[in-house]
């Protein structure tokens, strides 16, 4: 069922601004922040869509362990019945097409300002070599501000 969700979500928006950076396999680690997605704004359901397509150098057809990991921080969704605010982040990531994983994260706390963290950390080979890694983080919080940071390494 995630991997038809991926699709449809891949599918669905692709007309999003794409930055088009490098990842190397084996080199720094890449991050990207919220002005690099040309400061998304928030669709009439609250969601905030941040989504890129970075080149990946390097991959020699061996085992690859990506680690990825998103940090959004903003105002949370007030729930006026119970006073608590409102956080979630989700975070998916493809490499041609491929699913390689996906990570959210909700809460409801007291505070009206929170942050909150996603992770991929997987390990996988392609058939093809990855060439383009896609990633897409959903918030669901207001004047949301996201740091993204992407490694991928040759596994040992």
């Amino acid at each position: 069922m995630r991997l038809s969700y991926w699709l449809l979500v891949l599918s669905f928006y692709s007309g999003f601004l794409w930055a088009g950076d490098t990842v190397y396999v084996g080199g720094e680690r890449h991050t990207l922040v919220t002005e690099d997605f040309g400061n998304p704004t928030p669709d009439s359901n609250g969601l905030t869509r941040y989504l890129t397509s970075l080149n990946v150098v390097g991959d020699q057809g061996r085992e690859l362990i990506f680690d990825i990991d998103v940090r959004v921080s903003g105002d949370g969704v007030l729930n006026p019945d119970f006073g608590f605010y409102y956080y979630k982040v989700s975070l998916l990531a493809g490499c041609n097409g491929t699913y390689i994983g996906i990570d959210d994260s909700e809460g409801y706390l007291m505070e009206e300002s929170g942050v909150m963290k996603v992770f991929i950390n997987k390990r996988a080979t392609f058939v093809q070599p990855c060439e383009r890694l896609t990633l897409l983080a959903v918030s669901w919080m207001e004047n949301s501000e996201l740091e993204l940071n992407v490694a991928i390494t040759e596994a040992f």
